[in-house]
C-alpha cells in the first residue's frame, strides 16, 4: 500500500503534460464515462501496450531495478523478478499504474487527433474526389512541436487523418481512434508509438537509457537501487518541463507538492508515528519540504539534500525552508528517509540491509536491545510493507518491542 499511496502524485503529471484545462475537461471522463469513444480509446491504448501493468506488473521491478536487460540472470533474480510480481499485486500498485495510464492514454489520443484534424482539410481533387491537405500553420507552436516530440511530420499526419476520419469516433469533445481498423499500417504503427512514448513520459516508466552507464556495474547498482526513478524523473520531469512550458511545470510543482504533503502526512501514521505526523502540522518549513520531496518532481536535489541532512550536514533544502519558514522545531526528517540508517541513505538498501543485520546480530548476542535495535529488528519482516502489515508492525509491534526493552 505505501508505494501505491506514494505513486498518488501521478495525478498531477497530466496538469504538467496536457494543462489544467484539458485535464479537468477529459481526464475523469476518460476513466468512467460510459462514452462509446471512450471506450475506444481505451481498447487501442490496451491494444497498443499503452495499458499492461496489471499483466507485466512492470512497474514495481522498474523502480527496485529488477528489469534491467542488462543484468546477468540468475535463479535468485528469477525468485526475485516473481516475487516484485506478486508485491505489484498485494500493492495495489498494478491497477492503480494501470489506472493512470489509461487516462493519459485517452487524453494522449484526443489531443494527438484533435491537432492533426485541425491542421488537415479536404479538398477536391481535378479528378474527382477528396484529397486531405496538411497546413502545420494552423497549429500554436506549442503543438507543433508536441506532434514533432512524437514523430508525426505532415505528411504522417495527413496519413492518420485519413484513417481518423473514415474509422474514427467523436463524442462530447473525446475521440476513439478505432486504430484496430486502420488499413494504414505504417499509420498505425506511427501512431502506436506515438502513444506509448508519451503515456511513458507522462506516467514516469523508466528506461534504458534513463540510467548512466556507469550503472551497469554490479557495485553501482547496489548504490543506486531505487533511485532509478529520480534519474528518469529529472529528466522527463523537470528538464523536460523547463524546455516545453514552464508554467504547466510550476502547477504540476504545485499541486504535485499538495499531493505530496498529503502522502507525508499519511505515511507517518501509516507508521503509527503520530509524533512526526504532528510534527509536520506545527511546522509548515517541513511539511512543505516534504511535499516538494514527495512530488517526484525535485528528484535529484532532494537526493542529495537528504543524503545530506542523514548524515548530520547542517545545509539542505529542508534546512533551508524551515529557515525560511520560521519553524519553531527545526528537526524532524522527511519521511522517506525517516527509516534509513546513515550507511543505507549512502550505499543504498542492501548496505542498510547489512548494517540492520549487523546491528540485531551484535544486539543479540549481548542480550540487551535498544530502540534502534528494535527498528532494525522490524524493518526484516517479510511484507513488512504490505497494506495492514507495515500498520499494524509498526503501530503495534515496535511500540510493544520498544516498551518491553525500557
Amino acid at each position: 500500500m505505501g508505494v501505491m499511496l506514494t505513486s498518488v502524485t501521478d495525478a498531477a503529471r497530466f496538469i504538467g503534460v496536457h494543462g489544467l484545462r484539458a485535464t479537468m475537461r477529459e481526464a475523469l471522463p476518460a476513466l468512467i464515462s460510459n462514452l462509446k469513444a471512450a471506450k475506444i480509446s481505451r481498447g487501442d491504448a490496451r491494444d497498443l501496450g499503452a495499458i499492461t501493468e496489471v499483466v507485466l506488473q512492470s512497474r514495481l521491478a522498474s523502480l527496485a531495478d529488477l528489469s534491467d536487460p542488462y543484468r546477468y540472470g540468475s535463479s535468485y533474480e528469477r525468485f526475485l523478478s516473481n516475487a516484485s510480481n506478486v508485491f505489484s499485486k498485494a500493492t495495489g500498485l498494478s491497477y492503480w499504474n494501470d489506472g493512470m495510464k489509461t487516462i493519459a492514454s485517452v487524453m494522449t489520443q484526443n489531443r494527438m487527433a484533435r491537432n492533426i484534424l485541425k491542421a488537415t482539410q479536404e479538398i477536391q481533387s481535378p479528378q474527382g474526389g477528396g484529397v486531405l491537405q496538411v497546413d502545420y500553420s494552423k497549429l500554436p507552436d506549442a503543438e507543433k512541436r508536441y506532434l514533432a516530440f512524437l514523430g508525426i511530420d505532415e505528411n504522417m499526419a495527413g496519413r492518420i487523418a485519413d484513417q481518423i476520419r473514415t474509422h474514427g469516433v467523436e463524442e462530447r469533445g473525446i475521440w476513439g481512434a478505432n486504430v484496430g481498423d486502420w488499413t494504414d499500417p505504417q499509420a498505425a504503427r506511427t501512431w502506436a508509438a506515438a502513444l506509448n512514448k508519451d503515456v511513458d513520459r507522462t506516467i514516469i516508466t523508466k528506461g534504458v537509457a534513463d540510467n548512466p552507464v556507469w550503472m551497469q556495474n554490479n557495485g553501482w547498482k547496489l548504490v543506486m537501487q531505487f533511485k532509478g526513478f529520480a534519474l528518469a524523473a529529472h529528466q522527463r520531469v523537470l528538464i523536460a518541463g523547463l524546455q516545453e512550458n514552464p508554467l504547466r511545470l510550476a502547477e504540476n510543482l504545485v499541486f504535485a507538492s499538495a499531493l505530496g504533503m498529503m502522502i507525508g502526512y499519511l505515511k507517518f501514521m501509516e507508521r503509527g508515528d503520530t509524533e512526526g505526523a504532528n510534527r509536520l502540522l506545527d511546522n509548515p518549513g517541513l511539511w512543505i519540504s516534504e511535499g516538494l520531496d514527495r512530488s517526484g518532481i525535485l528528484t535529484i536535489p532532494f537526493e542529495v539534500s537528504n543524503t545530506a541532512e542523514k548524515l548530520g550536514m547542517p545545509i539542505g533544502i529542508k534546512s533551508g525552508i524551515q529557515a525560511a519558514a520560521q519553524d519553531e522545531d527545526r528537526g524532524g526528517s522527511l519521511s522517506r528517509y525517516a527509516q534509513r540508517n546513515k550507511l543505507g541513505a549512502v550505499l543504498g538498501p542492501s548496505a542498510g540491509l547489512f548494517r540492520d543485520l549487523s546491528t540485531i546480530a551484535e544486539q543479540t548476542a549481548k542480550g540487551s536491545f535498544t530502540k534502534g535495535g528494535v527498528g532494525s529488528l522490524v524493518r526484516q519482516i517479510p511484507g513488512g510493507s504490505l497494506p495492514g502489515v507495515r500498520t499494524a508492525t509498526y503501530g503495534f509491534l515496535k511500540p510493544a518491542l520498544e516498551e518491553g526493552i525500557e
